[in-house]
């Protein structure tokens, strides 16, 4: 009799420092504080599709991608950035060091704190998603 158990090693949150103005007191493109970046996993396939939602609280704006596909345990980091000349933010996740040898939909959970005022789209690793920060 084999026994077969799989665990998810739940990283604690991460964050980057907002990149300053240049001399012009604009950016081209400015990096966000990640304030929480952290997975679940459900330790297998779910056969879910891939999902992405979005959150705004103010300028606090809490991505969720569900069933993202990757590996089961990894360090998860993530940094996001916003262009206001394309009115866009894009999030990008790090995914290190899985120790793990298997394949599970992780739910991913991103906070990102300070998004300007206006109408963006989400771009996450090849998904896209409107929404708007009052």
């Amino acid at each position: 009799m084999f026994l077969l158990l799989t665990a998810c090693f739940v990283p604690p949150p991460s964050s980057t420092e907002s990149t300053p103005p240049d001399d012009t007191g604009t950016c081209a493109t400015c990096e966000l504080t990640v304030s929480e970046a952290r997975y679940d996993c459900d330790g297998g396939d779910s056969g879910e599709e891939r999902t992405l939602s979005v959150e705004v609280d103010g300028g606090q704006v809490t991505v969720t991608d569900m069933a993202f596909s990757v590996g089961c345990c990894p360090d998860f980091g993530a940094t996001a950035t916003f262009t206001v000349e394309t009115s866009t933010v894009e999030i990008v996740y790090t995914l290190e060091n899985d120790i793990c040898d298997c394949i599970c939909d992780l739910d991913l959970f991103t906070t990102v704190e300070d998004v300007p005022s206006g109408d963006w789209t989400l771009l996450v690793h090849g998904e896209e998603l409107a929404f708007s920060v009052p």
